[in-house]
């Protein structure tokens, strides 16, 4: 195998208090993280980057629930005579046990994140878990992107249905006793279900339970499915897949279970010692070439590798042994394929093989990296959707001589890219629905460009002067297109920050992709249009307006450039090419406009008619803001935008689908990225 490196693209400084390895998260290209503090931090990836931006991330920070849930609970039980009662291995239990050291202590610390998560499609959710057992819910404004905390009855529902009080508190003298009862509402853990379309959380409590429940955003409440009594212990870490879930308890062993509809059931010991060495992190993946799960988790320095039927039982196993003292970071870029850090600022690739049906071999490979591994040590790893970006955090290391409570306080955030992976080569042979399935891939050809690296390659795949325009217009080809734009847009962008101004063939290229994707958009909507158009169904008054402002703005367009006479324009022939060809097409799919029945459009500003005609301008003279995708007037309120390139849209989405299938996503016309709500 040929060497494997990594490219460092981005860093940049982060200040939080003492970050610990495996303290964050990834829900696609999004990253949790968190340390012992009042806030955690969600690393929201970018839809562009330029020289000003360090990160490909927004840093969003998000408020700690501080609530005490269980403390009502305790009012009636009292802790000092427990405590005064209790052996010396029971009091070391209690004075670390933070239910107890909240009520009891004079100065009880402040809470801190154990554990964090992002859910939904969106990412608009995020569910935490802190030290003092609570478990709440964070959810993002659309329009100011601002995290706030959600109310539920997560914690009320353990004491209210699922664990109902039967004893009086009162009643409880001994530690045992207090432990006992304590244990069934104390949250140590929870996971999402992998599922996209069910809203389902795994909840486990320390005395060993795991509990199934419902999440009805609607209401904001949660409904119990069927719990389980395990056979572990305090359960301190889960992982789900499909019908799979993993669970580690405190003492080391690990667990799976079975997802079925109405219970949970056990299947396998997968670690059975305890050994007091917990499993921090886990993945679950299936193989479609095994036809089997495969199933990595890291205990101490050991990478611990197991193949798993369908129904979960174990065809074959290995353990890895990694040079150091532990493992740091554990991440999946396919099946068969893994990636690990190490407390020693190592990175390691590791592939899986099965040279027999009972034999799995993993074996590993070093990876170069230009991280500073001397002064830094690595805490984590997070790849993108793509696995194309690798996002790592690192924090200063003991042997730091700089000791000063700003530089302890500093972690910082790497993002690098390896050389097995073409980005571009990835982004053009997908077909994609919206291009925020590949914004990962986008942004890792925005830093290549930002740091100056593979310009050669991205300029000969613009070619912008030898685009051919097919006979055949349809979302194929604008996808091709909004592609090139947007690679076009990076390099501009690029151009604008070093040499304060555009060069001026890509002020030329740019003025040209932006007019022939309108163009391109315009015909495809047009030849839906003349489909949907029959003589039992009409277009309706919203359909024949917009027809008509996309049929100006494609004469306009059109006209522009056969207008244009600059024979020394490297793109003259392009053009001239792109006009004959467009025009032939939109000869044969125009409306002609004469029976249409709508209402004309009026100026916001002094009601006069508005000429399709002279299309953005009013009688007056008042600047008229087009849709830029219906072409239609923008009303003053209810808008949309494009989050890459800011263009406006109408933001009444069921007027806007008139124009497209009844399946098909109501995108940005020149990024292809997803609209959001405007916040003005």
């Amino acid at each position: 195998m040929d060497n494997l490196k990594l490219k460092q693209l981005a860093i940049s400084e982060l200040k939080i208090e003492s970050v610990t390895d495996f303290c964050l998260h990834t829900y696609g290209n999004d990253v949790v993280l968190w340390g012992h503090c009042s806030e955690f931090h969600i690393l929201e990836m970018l839809y562009s980057v330029d020289l000003l931006i360090p990160l490909p991330f927004r840093l969003a920070q998000v408020q700690m629930t501080q609530k005490k849930p269980l403390t009502h609970l305790i009012k009636d039980i009292d802790l000092v005579s427990i405590y005064s009662d209790c052996d010396v291995l029971e009091s070391q239990d209690l004075s670390m046990d933070p239910i107890y050291v909240y009520d009891c202590s004079v100065e009880p610390v402040k809470p801190r994140l154990l554990h964090a998560e992002l859910l939904g499609n969106d990412c608009q959710m995020c569910c935490m878990l802190t030290t003092y057992g609570a478990c709440e819910m964070a959810q993002r404004d659309a329009c100011t992107n601002e995290w706030r905390l959600v109310k539920t009855n997560l914690n009320k529902i353990f004491i209210a249905e699922i664990f109902p009080i039967t004893k009086s508190p009162s009643d409880i003298k001994t530690f045992k006793q207090f432990k006992h009862f304590i244990d069934n509402y104390v949250i140590t853990h929870f996971t999402w279900s992998p599922r996209a379309e069910e809203n389902v959380i795994y909840v486990s409590v320390a005395s060993g339970y795991v509990v199934a429940l419902s999440y009805l955003p609607d209401e904001r409440q949660f409904k119990e499915r069927f719990k389980l009594k395990t056979s572990l212990d305090r359960i301190v870490y889960m992982e789900a897949k499909d019908h799979l879930l993993l669970v580690a308890s405190a003492m080391g062993e690990v667990l799976l279970l079975n997802i079925g509809p109405h219970a949970l059931t056990h299947i396998d010991y997968l670690w059975n010692k305890k050994d007091r060495m917990a499993c921090r992190h886990a993945v679950i993946n299936y193989s479609e070439q095994w036809s089997a799960y495969v199933i990595i988790y890291c205990k101490g320095a050991h990478i611990l590798a197991y193949l798993c039927s369908t129904e979960g039982h174990i065809m074959a196993n290995s353990t890895l042994y990694l040079k150091g003292i532990k493992i740091s970071g554990l991440a999946s870029i396919s099946p068969h394929e893994y990636v690990t850090t190490s407390i020693m600022s190592t990175v390691t690739y590791i592939r899986l093989s099965r040279p027999t049906p009972q034999e799995l071999c993993l074996e590993p490979q070093l990876i170069e990296h230009d991280m500073d591994s001397t002064n830094l040590q690595i805490l984590g790893i997070a790849l993108s959707k793509s696995r194309n970006l690798w996002t790592f955090l690192l924090s200063r290391n003991k042997d730091y001589t700089h000791h000063s409570k700003i530089s302890q306080n500093a972690t910082f955030i790497s993002v690098s890219k390896i050389n097995t992976v073409d980005s571009l080569n990835s982004l053009i042979n997908i077909n994609l629905t919206t291009m925020d399935a590949a914004q990962d891939l986008l942004i890792a050809i925005n830093l290549d460009i930002v740091n100056n690296l593979d310009t050669e390659k991205y300029v000969e795949f613009l070619g912008v002067s030898r685009l051919v325009c097919p006979k055949v217009i349809n979302d194929v080809m604008l996808q091709k297109l909004q592609i090139k734009l947007l690679i076009l847009r990076f390099i501009a962008k690029y151009q604008k920050m070093k040499y304060k101004s555009y060069k001026r063939n890509t002020e030329e290229e740019f003025l040209f992709l932006e007019a022939i994707v309108q163009l391109v958009y315009i015909l495809d909507r047009l030849q839906y249009l003349q489909i949907a158009f029959t003589l039992d169904v009409k277009l309706s008054p919203f359909q024949q307006l917009s027809v008509v402002c996309m049929q100006s703005q494609f004469t306009r367009l059109l006209t522009s450039m056969s207008n244009n006479e600059n024979d020394d324009n490297p793109l003259r022939n392009a053009m001239d090419h792109f006009v004959n060809v467009l025009g032939e097409l939109y000869n044969k799919c125009k409306f002609v406009t004469n029976d249409f029945r709508y209402n004309p459009e009026t100026c916001w500003l002094c009601q006069a008619e508005i000429s399709v005609i002279t299309f953005d301008k009013c009688p007056e003279g008042h600047e008229v803001k087009r849709c830029t995708i219906s072409y239609t007037q923008l009303p003053l309120f209810q808008t949309k935008y494009c989050p890459h390139c800011f263009a406006l849209a109408n933001g009444t989405g069921e007027t806007l689908q008139e124009l497209f299938p009844a399946n098909e996503i109501i995108k940005c016309t020149f990024c292809r990225f997803l609209l959001k709500e405007d916040n003005l």
